[in-house]
């Protein structure tokens, strides 16, 4: 048998997995008396969590990115968003191994 046939038998296998557990429900454990605990009594939860779960998220305004600090930029010559490495446009190709006249030059605005 090669890998392939290998493989379709495993995945036939799992398949028949699959279907047995969905068929017949797993079985619960049988939990001895000993173990058997008194349920627990939830405790009020303070107030302090009430409130910062009734509250408004924090809007937080982002502030402008310059130039220098930029990850992406407009290529000038596809037009596409590039990476940017060093504030200039990262090395890309228009296709089939042909580079992109924008490659390594300044990003347009």
């Amino acid at each position: 048998m090669g890998k392939v046939d290998d493989m379709r038998r495993q995945r036939e296998e799992q398949a028949l997995q699959r279907e047995r557990r969905a068929v017949a429900p797993a079985p619960k454990a049988a939990v001895p008396a000993a173990s058997v605990v008194d349920p627990v009594v939830p405790v009020a939860a303070p107030v302090a969590a009430d409130v910062a779960r009734d509250a408004k998220p924090r809007v937080v305004a982002s502030k402008p990115v310059s130039a220098e600090e930029a990850t992406e930029g407009k290529c000038s010559g596809c037009g596409k968003l590039r990476p940017l490495q060093r504030g200039l446009v990262a090395n890309h190709q228009k296709g089939f191994g042909k580079m992109c006249p924008g490659a390594r030059k300044v990003p347009e605005s």
